[in-house]
């Protein structure tokens, strides 16, 4: 989802970005899917779905597109 957001130009920064949104995005998903604030069985996983995602969008710019050209 990430790599079709993304344009072949897009820095760092913007990958980034939006990995953060998707990642927080389906993180929030999960948390809520599980109880949300009334179980609390999973209070970590929305801060580690936006550093996963966060991540992931920067590899994706880094290495999913060539600067060739």
């Amino acid at each position: 989802m990430i790599a079709l957001t993304l344009k072949e130009r897009r820095p760092l920064g913007g990958g980034a970005g939006f990995g953060l949104l998707y990642g927080t995005a389906f993180a929030l998903v999960v948390f809520l899917a599980k109880g949300g604030i009334k179980s609390m069985n999973a209070p970590y996983v929305v801060p580690s779905g936006a550093l996963f995602g966060a991540i992931t969008g920067a590899l994706v710019v880094r290495l999913g597109f060539s600067r060739t050209g």
